[in-house]
């Protein structure tokens, strides 16, 4: 562990005493010693009836952005040609009875395969704004 706090920093003022003295450190590890860009005490925002300083510390971390991915945009599909899409798609499924649970998981991997093709060739994506707020939409205006 290191200091990150200068040495020699006063970091309380006795009520009775009236002198300075340095209980508090900041410890940090070396690698995070690289991160902080400010430590120091802040006299002045010494809150009244108490005896120890504020020390402020600030610092450095990158924070990775989330990657922007395109929604798709619903609003504006044809919808005509989203549906014979669609049909053509699962026309392509040879049609069979189901009796056991796999025969049931085959046909709904089918359909979700057939919808997300359907999906992918017809519905255009969008980047979000970056304004944009995932909690809002028009119906709140």
């Amino acid at each position: 562990m290191v200091m990150a706090l200068p040495k020699g920093v006063p970091t309380l003022h006795h009520m009775s005493s009236k002198r300075y003295s340095r209980p508090d450190n900041i410890f940090c590890t070396p690698n995070l010693q690289e991160s902080i860009t400010r430590c120091e005490v802040d006299a002045s925002s010494r809150p009244t009836c108490t005896d120890h300083f504020p020390i402020i510390t600030h610092l450095t971390t990158p924070q990775p952005r989330a990657p922007i991915n395109p929604n798709y945009n619903f609003r504006d599909v044809d919808w005509e040609i989203f549906r014979k899409t669609l049909k053509t798609h699962l026309d392509e499924i040879p049609p069979a009875t189901i009796t056991t649970a796999e025969q049931l998981n085959e046909a709904s991997d089918n359909l979700t395969r057939a919808l997300q093709n359907t999906i992918a060739s017809c519905v255009k994506r969008s980047n979000p704004r970056p304004d944009a707020k995932r909690w809002w939409n028009n119906e709140n205006a």
